[in-house]
């Protein structure tokens, strides 16, 4: 009797230990993964709650403007960044000089500093992807993150064959900035009489403002940010070929797709949306040309890690214009007579770029300093009586 039921009753305590363990532990993993998942839900729904907020508020915002049958604008969200209150003493000091000495184009100056930028950065060759300077098959960088792209048929069949502007130089190039500083300024006539004239983001031409900003554009630069925000992800081809019509039909878009793999896809959608709809030709900014130009920049002492797309536009008409002319460029919630303007003629917020990539403030510097010396013309005053 014995042999039997002791090794039965010493068996079963055995046997229940050593699989209650990996049981337990078993269902401790289960129960962390299922606390770790519904956490990480709770952080996203919250997210989308958010972003689903702001899309619907931004949204309903574009359609009442769209059922106006207005040019849509959709100001960017607030950004780290508060435009300066007050004009340093060095930019009132070489404004004074300038009116007391008269201000004039230095081209031996102009000529130096081309040379060392198309040495530097080759903006003649590189300025924008073409099929001859990135062939199928080929790979490039992306500006940030360190990604390569690889460019295939579909994406060169996209690019253009030359870089515009490079194959002659113009005469006299305008671009074109949204401060407050332009209204009651006359500059209009100036602005559209260029050979070159850039604006940037679709920012709203009001004809109760031509006679300040003009009506004509030759080049409208686009950065991501501006087309996520004003025509959504997807970009809404209804929305987005109604505001590019409206500045006219003779003009080219520059788009900046590969700055970063996040940027790509509705910065590209561009070229896709105005295909057999208009006869507007789309540029993409090759990713080599603005990485050397921020280079060339550091060398020289202008900080921030991406150099703004209006300080590097401005390097690049030093390439392609003799002459080139800052108007609507003033950083400052201040005008030359001390009286209080808006940021953008167009909106009253305080809207300007994040500290996170750029500094204005040594990008003023230096344009200010190039004004000294006659290499770029900055337009703050009336370019003629009314």
């Amino acid at each position: 009797m014995r042999v039997p039921v002791t090794p039965h009753l010493m068996r079963v305590p055995v046997t229940l230990h050593v699989m209650r363990v990996p049981v337990t532990l078993h269902v401790m993993r289960i129960r962390l993964m299922l606390y770790g998942v519904l956490l990480t839900g709770a952080a996203t729904l919250m997210f989308m709650m958010k972003y689903t907020q702001t899309s619907i508020a931004t949204r309903t915002r574009i359609r009442a403007m769209h059922q106006a049958n207005v040019l849509t604008y959709v100001a960017f969200p607030e950004v780290p960044f508060s435009p300066p209150k007050e004009i340093p003493k060095f930019v009132l000091d070489i404004m004074k000089n300038a009116t007391e000495r008269g201000w004039s184009f230095n081209q031996t100056a102009i000529k130096r500093l081309r040379l060392d930028l198309e040495r530097e950065c080759n903006t003649s060759a590189t300025f924008v992807i073409t099929r001859k300077n990135q062939p199928v098959n080929s790979t490039f960088k992306y500006l940030r993150g360190g990604s390569m792209r690889l460019m295939t048929p579909a994406l060169w069949e996209k690019m253009p064959e030359d870089v515009p502007f490079a194959r002659k130089r113009l005469k006299r190039c305008s671009i074109v900035g949204s401060s407050t500083i332009l209204i009651n300024s006359s500059c209009g006539e100036f602005i559209d009489s260029s050979d070159m004239i850039v604006r940037f983001n679709f920012a709203p031409m009001k004809a109760a403002l031509a006679d300040d900003i003009g009506t004509r554009t030759t080049l409208m630069v686009a950065n991501g940010d501006s087309i996520r925000y004003k025509f959504g992800h997807k970009v809404s081809a209804s929305r987005f070929v109604h505001a590019v019509l409206s500045y006219g039909s003779d003009y080219s878009i520059l788009v900046n797709p590969f700055s970063s793999k996040m940027q790509s896809g509705h910065s590209l959608l561009v070229y896709d949306r105005l295909r057999r709809r208009t006869n507007h030709t789309v540029y993409h900014f090759h990713p080599a040309w603005p990485a050397r130009t921020n280079k060339f920049w550091d060398r020289r002492r202008v900080f921030g890690r991406d150099k703004s797309t209006g300080f590097k536009i401005a390097s690049a008409a030093l390439v392609f214009c003799d002459e080139v002319n800052l108007l609507g460029f003033w950083p400052y919630l201040v005008d030359l007579q001390g009286r209080k303007i808006p940021f953008h003629y167009y909106e009253k917020g305080k809207h300007g770029f994040s500290k996170k990539w750029h500094n204005m403030d040594s990008e003023f510097r230096r344009l200010f300093r190039m004004y000294s010396e006659g290499i770029i013309n900055i337009v703050t005053g009336k370019c003629k009586d009314r």
